[in-house]
């Protein structure tokens, strides 16, 4: 065995240790891996708070400034959507009051008079611009938005603080320093510490030693930068096509021709004997006429287009992709794409907002609403059992398909085969199946009622809704599914199995 050596801290075996073996490894004047260091840093230390507050910052002013990124920050915060709590304990009376509770408290809940669902805005927004937010539970009942950049570390803090956030020995958090601004704006920092218990801190964590978020932007803003001087220079272009630029041509040079001071034209002050001109403007609707062995030529830039939009739309694909979302969403809609392809590609985005929602859920608004709840319990103000505090489900808005009438047929012959059930249905556009067979169970009655009341039949109230003999609703009304549908009960079944009765024939 060869004998091993010490290589920057790092035990390799002798002889083996430069081997090129992967070009990943490799570094030439053609790639340039110079800032790559062969030990890697802990993640905190690859992105230290001065960088950090840089690249928030420049991703804030692109959000203000820079109508890509601007039109892509909005889209997103929109599809992400706004939160709904459901209460799902066996408790009815507890769910009632639970979810009133969370009505008025989610109606202003951070402490500057924001309702949740504006946090939740500047959620996706932050994730964006900084990749986490801070919350601090305040002991009035409301919670208080804490950007990134307030966390940091002052030139006294302990060794265990790293970027504003101390720890224990297992690296688990016990606190937070949390800055305050002067009235000038500029950051100070915290002289005290809060408990790790009073803070939320929300962050997507994807890498092992990650203490802290990083902009999901953070990747794309180069791109951002190029794209917004990019177009810049290509309006600019446009805009000089507008002007006339000429230059006239003469032997002997500017020496010969003639004396313009008396008109005024000149490129400095005025003498008797006149000045030399080398360039002179002309109004709009001039002449100008040339002496003898003059010529002119135009000056003009040069606007090329021809490849413009498609270098713009693969540039703006790129950033796009950087946050899982399609480019169509925000941009320039399903334009030049095929249904199939299109489906593919929000099936994909589907999956990225549901686990972005998850994250939230997890770590934020699961958190508040047990800390809300227990708050309201010591009020007097919550009864029931506590267990039934953590039984709760939160809504958002469902995931636009592409083709509605396409994706409705899919899960009718779905249910039909029974490949599928209510649930998962019900679930997709981002509702409780128990909720809706009641819903559906009320409205199947009441129409029956005024359809007893009025003499008519009830497919006249509710024309989607299959009936027996006495015109009394089957089965509750489900707008989207044809009433020859089996009943939910018989859906369970192959369809072999069911005879003509809807009874079943398996033994």
């Amino acid at each position: 065995m060869a004998a091993e050596m010490m290589m920057d801290g790092i035990i390799v075996p002798r002889g083996t240790d430069f081997a090129f073996n992967y070009v990943a490894a490799d570094s030439n004047r053609f790639r340039d891996w110079t800032r790559v260091s062969n030990v890697p840093q802990g993640e905190w230390a690859s992105l230290p708070q001065w960088e950090r507050n840089v690249i928030t910052s420049r991703l804030r002013f692109l959000i203000r400034n820079n109508e890509y990124c601007a039109a892509l920050a909005g889209a997103f915060a929109t599809h992400m959507g706004n939160s709904t709590l459901r209460s799902k304990s066996p408790d009815k009376a507890y769910n009632d009051s639970k979810e009133r509770l969370w009505l008025t408290w989610s109606g202003s809940c951070e402490v500057s008079g924001l309702s949740l669902a504006e946090v939740e805005d500047i959620i996706w927004t932050e994730f964006l611009c900084a990749g986490e937010l801070f919350f601090l539970k305040l002991a009035s009942g409301h919670v208080q938005c804490i950007p990134a950049e307030w966390i940091f570390s002052g030139t006294e803090a302990p060794d265990n603080e790293i970027q504003g956030i101390q720890y224990n020995g297992t690296g688990v958090p016990t606190g937070y320093r949390i800055g305050t601004r002067d009235r000038h704006g500029s950051l100070v920092a915290g002289k005290t510490v809060i408990p790790e218990a009073q803070v939320i801190h929300l962050y997507k964590r994807d890498r092992a030693e990650q203490l802290r978020g990083v902009p999901w932007l953070s990747a794309a803003a180069p791109a951002i930068q190029d794209i917004g001087e990019i177009t810049a220079a290509k309006v600019m272009s446009v805009k000089a096509q507008s002007h006339l630029s000429a230059a006239i041509i003469k032997q002997g040079g500017a020496s010969s021709f003639p004396q313009l001071g008396d008109t005024g034209n000149t490129t400095g002050t005025t003498k008797e004997t006149g000045l030399p001109s080398k360039y002179t403007t002309l109004k709009s609707g001039a002449l100008l006429y040339l002496e003898p062995g003059e010529d002119i030529k135009t000056i003009s830039t040069a606007y090329q287009s021809a490849d413009f939009e498609a270098f713009l739309l693969s540039r703006l694909r790129a950033v796009s992709a950087t946050v899982g979302m399609p480019i169509e969403l925000w941009l320039e809609g399903y334009r030049d794409s095929n249904y199939s392809s299109s489906r593919a590609t929000n099936l994909a985005w589907g999956r990225k907002v549901r686990k972005t929602r998850a994250l939230v859920e997890a770590r934020f608004l699961q958190p508040v609403q047990l800390w809300a709840s227990e708050r309201a319990r010591a009020k007097k103000q919550l009864k029931g059992d506590r267990a039934n505090d953590g039984e709760c489900a939160f809504g958002w808005p469902a995931i636009p398909s592409i083709d509605e009438q396409k994706e409705t047929t899919a899960n009718v012959e779905k249910l039909k085969n029974a490949l599928t059930t209510y649930s998962a249905v019900y679930a997709e556009a981002n509702l409780y199946w128990q909720d809706e067979f009641d819903q559906r169970g009320r409205e199947a009655k009441y129409a029956a009622e005024v359809a007893t009341r009025e003499g008519v039949p009830v497919s006249a109230i509710i024309p989607a809704s299959g009936t027996d003999a006495s015109g009394i609703a089957s089965r509750a009304p489900d707008p989207g599914i044809p009433a020859d549908m089996p009943a939910p009960e018989t859906a369970m079944l192959p369809p072999e199995t069911i005879d003509k009765n809807g009874n079943s024939t398996a033994a």
